[in-house]
């Protein structure tokens, strides 16, 4: 919930404002090295109905700073599933294209970029 002023006209510019101020912090780009994941472990298994999980610390910290819904937050997305190994990972444990991911409850089908 946002703040609202007791003014009419005030109300609406200060929520406004509110919700773009909470938009610039969420749908902010961010670097995987902004935010040390190093030593934070990441796991990656088949499941018996065929869905690959990716899961662990290091995946709950990219999700709490990623809106997945913006351009750029599902770029980055990409390029830390890259960068940080999770891909090679996946393709270890047997990914093909059209494959089914699951990480931290989001569901997509797998695919080289």
């Amino acid at each position: 919930e946002f703040e609202t002023s007791f003014y009419e006209k005030d109300a609406s510019d200060f929520t406004y404002y509110k919700k773009c101020q909470f938009l610039d912090v969420y749908d902010t780009e961010y670097d995987p090295n902004d935010f040390d994941t190093t030593n934070l472990p990441v796991e990656v298994y088949r499941r018996d109905d065929g869905v690959f999980i990716v899961e662990g610390p290091k995946i709950d910290k990219m999700l709490g700073y990623t809106n997945l819904d913006s351009e750029r937050g599902f770029a980055f997305f990409q390029r830390f599933l890259r960068e940080q190994g999770i891909n090679k990972m996946l393709e270890k444990a047997g990914i093909e294209e059209g494959d089914t991911v699951e990480l931290g409850g989001i569901q997509f089908d797998y695919y080289e970029s």
